[in-house]
């Protein structure tokens, strides 16, 4: 039990980053999209001056102003575990035959995203936490309404990640027990938890995962075997 924060986070990031590991050596066949997952994911640890404001104040080893160290590291190894959750779990293989991929539909689901959550936060001033899941849940319809084909990646990436977090966190929470009580602002969300854990916490893993998880098919135009 520790009650000193200051290195709460970078544990938590340090946690996932194994995860991170273990599939990148248990799957040959699935580092080259890890690493160009973890790499497009990480520069939206960026997006912590929206949750910053109204969903949370962590503490970082190495911070930048508004956001930290941590917060990158986060986006890193959440961005490749997502992307090849479905495929891990349940032994997929990408088939030899492709489909038509969609690289400028998604900079453009994007960027409608983050212009989504600052008008969200900033002009209608919804929750960041809730925003962002509403704005995820929408780009993933969209993206699967374009390729059905996607619907159970999305799905089941959407609950795997969903229970890595609820998991993860709450190792976390053993380990850091004042964790929520001190960085969460609660009394801008629900107040609903699960073992402790708030349930914004699993909504935005469900609604990232559901979006997240298929967007390198969907980008690059490939399918999976049946």
């Amino acid at each position: 039990m520790f009650h000193n924060l200051h290195y709460a986070y970078i544990v938590a990031d340090m946690f996932l980053l194994l995860i991170w590991a273990i599939f990148f050596i248990a799957r040959k066949d699935l580092r080259r999209e890890m690493i160009i997952v973890s790499i497009l994911a990480a520069p939206f640890g960026l997006t912590q001056y929206f949750f910053g404001a109204d969903y949370w104040h962590p503490s970082y080893i190495i911070s930048f102003g508004v956001f930290g160290i941590e917060d990158l590291l986060y986006m890193f190894a959440t961005g490749g575990i997502i992307g090849v959750i479905y495929e891990e779990f349940f032994g997929k293989r990408f088939s030899k035959r492709h489909m038509q991929g969609h690289p400028y539909f998604a900079v453009a689901l994007t960027i409608f995203g983050l212009f989504a959550v600052f008008v969200g936060t900033a002009v209608l001033h919804i929750n960041s936490i809730y925003i962002s899941s509403i704005t995820f849940l929408f780009a993933g319809i969209v993206t699967i309404i374009i390729r059905k084909d996607l619907f159970k990646h999305a799905f089941y990436s959407g609950l795997l990640l969903g229970l890595i977090t609820l998991f993860f966190e709450i190792f976390i929470l053993l380990i850091f027990p004042n964790l929520v009580q001190s960085w969460w602002l609660l009394d801008n969300i629900s107040r609903i938890f699960v073992f402790g854990i708030p349930i914004e916490e699993l909504l935005f893993a469900f609604t990232f995962g559901f979006v997240a998880g298929p967007m390198y098919e969907f980008v690059f135009g490939l399918r999976l075997k049946k």
